[in-house]
């Protein structure tokens, strides 16, 4: 895949674990900003209520979602390599930033508050989907029911358009031909 920031044969000392840092910081926010624009995308086809738009955007969505996995796998290898975290700690980019020196130090950290805005902005538009998904289906369910209870001769369905199943069935049988 391109783009991938492969590891080195060789331990990298920290100045160039810093480096390699800084390139998966940015290659994560490239990998986001994508994201967010087809969560727009995705909120646009549920709106015109195109299955198909949708269809493709969860399948970029799922493209780019692995991406971010293979790097977040590296950022947490390179942050292991720069620090000594106690037991069950697990140490975020901001405190390993603290003990590289300038200029990368404010490089990393400003990389890390773009990532966390980032991330900020696409949960909420992944919430704005979700509840946009949840009212749709809502609105098919609704209108299946109607429908089941439009076509219902037999009177079989409850008031909410399910099948009743303690509802008796008016049925009859001439027996004298």
């Amino acid at each position: 895949m391109a783009g991938l920031i492969t590891k080195p044969s060789t331990k990298p000392g920290p100045a160039d674990a810093a480096g390699v840092l800084e390139s998966v910081l940015a290659a994560m926010i490239e990998a986001h900003e994508q994201m967010l624009a087809i969560a727009g995308g995705h909120r646009a086809a549920i709106a015109r209520a195109d299955g198909q738009g949708v269809q493709a955007c969860v399948e970029q969505m799922g493209v780019l979602a692995a991406r971010v996995a293979e790097l977040e796998l590296q950022r947490r290898d390179i942050v292991a390599s720069l620090t000594r975290p106690s037991r069950g700690e697990k140490p975020t980019v901001s405190v390993v930033a603290a003990g590289l020196p300038e200029p990368i130090r404010s490089r990393v950290l400003a990389l890390a508050a773009r990532l966390r805005d980032l991330l900020f902005r696409l949960r909420r538009e992944m919430g704005v989907i979700k509840a946009a998904t949840q009212s749709l289906v809502a609105h098919m369910d609704g209108l299946m029911q109607q429908v089941a209870r439009a076509m219902s001769q037999t009177r079989l369905y409850d008031p909410r358009g399910r099948i009743d199943p303690g509802g008796s069935a008016a049925c009859g049988l001439d027996l004298t031909h």
